[in-house]
């Protein structure tokens, strides 16, 4: 799935294809990756230290793992996928297991106008339930720009719509009461899983 972001051309760079679609092959648990962006926890993040960490607190395109046969790793290996569990990856673009798709019952399509973007009901909205029912989603890196998909020019321009701005907020407010709210069940069950995902 994707949005209105471009892949880089063949001659460039095909990485961007063959490290999601290994990690999907070699990953049961996997229902989504991400090659843009995701937000990712923070280990060790205590938020009686630091304060409650909010939608965009960590947004990154760094995973600060590796992947090998065997498993994500915190140590580096020069031919290893850069990847990192996170709590919602970025549609631009997705790859999603239709399997665990279905399994959530895809986007919720609630709450949005016709020709309006769903915004978070797109992607964090559905990382969130796909880790509710056991399924990971991964973030993946790239050590080079070239190998990364680009935002053309005039990208997002139905952002400047009227009334786009204020609906993504509602959607924003309404995804962090269901799902990243401190404390609640949902929030640890999903920090839970993608922390031991990522050991």
């Amino acid at each position: 799935m994707q949005d209105d972001d471009l892949p880089p051309l063949p001659q460039t760079s095909l990485t961007w294809l063959a490290h999601p679609l290994r990690l999907l092959d070699d990953l049961n648990h996997v229902g989504s990756i991400s090659i843009r962006t995701g937000l990712f926890f923070v280990s060790n993040f205590s938020e009686a230290q630091y304060g409650v960490q909010t939608l965009d607190d960590l947004p990154s395109r760094n995973p600060r793992c590796t992947y090998s046969p065997g498993g994500l790793t915190k140590h580096s290996h020069p031919k290893a996928v850069r990847v990192e569990a996170t709590r919602c990856a970025d549609v631009g673009p997705l790859f999603v297991r239709r399997t665990m798709f279905r399994a959530v019952n895809g986007y919720n399509e609630t709450g949005t106008k016709r020709g309006e973007p769903a915004s978070v009901r797109v992607d964090c909205e559905l990382q969130a339930r796909m880790w509710l029912a056991g399924f990971a989603t991964l973030n993946v890196g790239f050590s080079k720009d070239s190998e990364r998909w680009q935002s053309p020019v005039g990208q997002h321009e139905i952002w400047t719509k009227p009334g786009m701005a204020a609906g993504h907020l509602a959607r924003q407010v309404d995804y962090y009461h269901r799902f990243e709210t401190a404390g609640s069940e949902a929030r640890l069950k999903i920090e839970a899983a993608a922390q031991d995902t990522n050991r």
